[in-house]
């Protein structure tokens, strides 16, 4: 996740969240939201981009909070088999 490009974000929102996607896609782009960018941001990062919803605010930051999840862990499962 921290090594994605903006179209890749872009990708994972349209499968996470699609119809978030079809509002939000465009903001992630148009600001360089990489991966790297998405796994720090916060809600006011969120609303600084142009995302005012605030459900919808707190509905992107539990999906990127589990794919750092899920990212951390896969590359912990990588360090132990080294």
């Amino acid at each position: 996740m921290c090594f994605w490009y903006a179209n890749d974000v872009e990708a994972w929102l349209k499968i996470k969240k699609p119809k978030l996607a079809l509002r939000y896609s465009g903001i992630f782009i148009n600001n360089y939201v990489t991966g790297r960018v998405l796994v720090d941001m916060t809600e006011a990062d969120l609303a600084d981009i142009g995302i005012n919803n605030h459900e919808e605010r707190q509905e992107l930051l539990v999906e990127i909070k589990k794919g750092r999840l899920t990212s951390d862990l896969d590359e912990m499962i990588k360090l132990r088999d080294i």
